[in-house]
């Protein structure tokens, strides 16, 4: 039941989260180059699952799921999901923020207006957590790439490692 809850779940993220949107907009914060306008997603899901031989229930699946979404006005929408079983445990991490982003040649500026975490423990609940995260403005270095998976978009913050998330196709807004 966990699985299929999980599964349900990653599903549902990816089709709040999906699409792709063209063109190129003019905000009172600056230009959005037409190429970065859409949805990008990355993420892992694992394909297995543990059983209980007493109990006969499975685990949730163990993965990762994040995406951006840049609107032609300016806006965006950072999504990022991160699940982990062990012992039978489920940890689940999840983000949600929204903000203005700006662009200038390479630099990416992400102003957060929200920023929702809520975290979830199957074995304690207790400690499960809703609260608001940092407000911080976000500076990252972005490039468009293409290769043999499609048009990618590939994020760095200063001195971090490049993170690349996938285009996403389907949306009309």
């Amino acid at each position: 039941m966990q699985y299929v809850l999980c599964l349900s779940l990653s599903l549902l993220l990816t089709a709040c989260v999906g699409g792709v949107i063209s063109g190129t907009a003019q905000t009172a914060t600056g230009r959005i180059p037409a190429e970065l306008v859409g949805t990008w997603r990355t993420g892992r899901i694992s394909l297995l699952n543990y059983r209980d031989r007493v109990t006969g229930s499975t685990t949730p699946a163990n993965g990762s799921t994040f995406s951006y979404r840049f609107y032609p006005d300016g806006r965006f929408e950072f999504t990022g999901l991160l699940q982990s079983t062990m012992y039978n445990c489920t940890t689940t991490l999840f983000n949600h923020k929204t903000g203005i982003a700006r662009v200038s040649g390479s630099e990416l500026v992400l102003v957060p207006k929200t920023n929702n975490w809520k975290n979830t423990y199957s074995c304690t609940p207790s400690k499960n957590l809703e609260k608001p995260g940092k407000m911080d403005e976000e500076v990252q270095t972005w490039r468009i790439k293409q290769d043999e998976n499609g048009i990618s978009l590939c994020l760095a913050s200063a001195g971090g490692q490049e993170s690349c998330f996938q285009k996403q196709a389907g949306d009309d807004n």
